[in-house]
C-alpha cells in the first residue's frame, strides 16, 4: 500500500474539514486508487486506517444483500465490415435501452477481426430476469447467423457469491490458475486474465471518458461510426463500470463531490485503448523490449484515439489508467477541480514531499520529482 496507509491515521481534523468527501484530492497526492481498490480489501488494514478514511470519505461502508456473483460473457465475430458496423450499431442501442443503469456494469471491447466480446456484470436482477432483458439482443444475433458467427456463446451466470472466492470453483470454469511452484499451497491462485499483465512492457496506455450523450437515438450514429473507426486500427473496450451517469442519483451525487474530473459523473463508460508485450528487460540480451514494434503500437493507439477525440475534443481520462505523456494532464485528469486541488496541495505539503508523475502540483518538479523547477 502506498504513503496513504502510514499518513491516513494522522490526517488532521483540519485536513479532514477540508478534504471532505474529496477522496481525488488523496488520490493526487499519494497516487492512490480510491474507493474501488481500498474497499476490495479492506481486511488488509487496521480499523483505525479503515475508519479515518471512511470519515474523510475516501471509502464507503455498505451493506451488500447480494447472494449471487452474477456475469454474462460472450463473443461475437462478424463476418464483413458492414455486418461489424452493424453489429456495433446493434449492442450500443441495446446498452443504453436495457443496461444503462445502476444494475450493470464492466467490459464491452472491440477487438480485431471484427470482434465484439462482453464481459459484464449485473446486481439486483436474479439470473432469470437478465436472460429477459438479454434476450432480445440473443434472438437478433441468432436469426443474423449469415452475418455474424458467436465465437464463445452467449451465457449468463449467477453462482453463489461465496465462490466468488472459492479457488477450486474459480479453478474449474477457467477464471484462475493454479502456482505452479513445487510446494505451493493449492489455495495459491491467481486471476488468469492477469497473467499477461505480469512484468509487461506497455507500449501504450490511453483513456477517455465517453459521455452519455452519445447515447441519445440523434447521436449514436455518431457513436458508432468513432467505435468502428478506432478499433481498425487498434482494440477498444468500453469499462461501462468506471462511466458513472448511469448510476443512482445519490452515486453520482457523491462522485460529483470529489476532486475527479465532473466528467466521470457524465459518461457512460472509460474508453481504453492500449497494447504492450509479455516480459523484457533493458539490458538483458535475447529479453530486452522489442522498440521498432512498440513505437508501431503506440502509433496504432495514437491512430484510433483519434478516432475517438475526434467526436469527443476534449475528453477527460482516469489519472490511474491514462496516457503517461498527456499534455493537458492537469485539465484531463481533475477538470475545473484543479486550481481548487494546488491550494490545497500548497497549504499542506508545500515542500512536495509527496510527489507523482502527473499528480497534483508536478508540473513544479523535474519529471523525476527529485528536482524543483517552479
Amino acid at each position: 500500500m502506498p504513503v496513504l496507509g502510514e499518513q491516513c491515521e494522522v490526517l488532521t481534523d483540519n485536513l479532514a474539514q477540508d478534504v471532505g468527501r474529496n477522496s481525488g484530492l488523496l488520490q493526487g497526492l499519494c497516487q492512490y486508487r480510491p474507493a474501488e481498490g481500498f474497499g476490495e480489501s479492506i481486511g488488509e488494514y487496521s480499523p483505525s486506517v479503515c475508519e479515518t478514511a471512511r470519515r474523510i470519505g475516501l471509502i464507503v461502508l455498505r451493506d451488500l444483500a447480494e447472494s449471487a456473483y452474477k456475469r454474462v460473457q460472450g463473443t461475437i465475430r462478424a463476418k464483413s465490415d458492414e455486418a461489424f458496423r452493424e453489429l456495433i450499431r446493434k449492442v450500443v442501442c441495446f446498452y443504453r435501452e436495457a443496461l444503462f443503469n445502476p444494475h450493470w456494469g464492466e467490459q464491452i471491447a472491440l477487438r480485431s477481426g471484427k470482434i465484439l466480446d462482453f464481459n459484464m456484470v449485473f446486481q439486483a436482477l436474479d439470473q432469470k430476469e437478465a436472460e429477459v432483458i438479454w434476450r432480445p439482443l440473443l434472438d437478433w444475433v441468432a436469426a443474423s447467423s449469415n452475418h455474424l458467427a458467436l465465437v464463445n456463446p452467449i451465457r449468463i451466470l449467477a453462482a453463489p457469491a461465496r465462490l466468488r472466492w472459492d479457488s477450486e470453483y474459480l479453478k474449474q470454469i477457467g477464471l484462475v490458475l493454479q502456482d505452479d511452484r513445487p510446494g505451493a499451497s493449492p489455495a495459491h491462485v491467481y486471476w488468469a486474465g492477469n497473467q499477461e499483465e505480469t512484468g509487461m512492457v506497455l507500449h501504450a496506455y490511453q483513456s477517455a471518458w465517453i459521455p452519455a450523450s452519445l447515447l441519445q437515438p440523434d447521436r449514436q450514429e455518431a457513436l458508432v461510426s468513432s467505435l468502428f473507426a478506432a478499433a481498425k486500427h487498434w482494440e477498444v473496450v468500453l469499462h461501462t463500470n468506471k462511466g458513472l451517469a448511469g448510476g443512482t442519483p445519490e452515486a453520482i451525487a457523491t462522485a460529483r463531490d470529489t476532486a475527479m474530473n465532473p466528467a466521470v459523473a457524465d459518461a457512460f463508460a472509460l474508453l481504453i485503448c492500449a497494447n504492450a508485450e509479455q516480459p523484457a528487460y533493458p539490458g538483458i540480451p535475447g529479453h530486452e523490449p522489442d522498440v521498432v514494434t512498440a513505437r508501431e503500437h503506440a502509433r496504432a493507439v495514437e491512430r484510433a484515439m483519434k478516432e475517438i477525440r475526434s467526436l469527443v475534443p476534449m475528453a477527460g481520462s482516469y489519472v490511474a489508467e491514462s496516457d503517461y505523456f498527456k499534455a493537458e494532464w492537469q485539465r484531463s485528469f481533475w477538470g475545473p477541480n484543479y486550481q481548487r486541488l494546488l491550494a490545497i496541495k500548497e497549504r499542506y505539503d508545500p515542500e512536495g514531499l509527496f510527489f507523482v508523475h502527473h499528480g497534483v502540483g508536478a508540473e513544479r518538479w523535474s519529471l523525476d520529482g527529485f528536482r524543483k523547477i517552479s
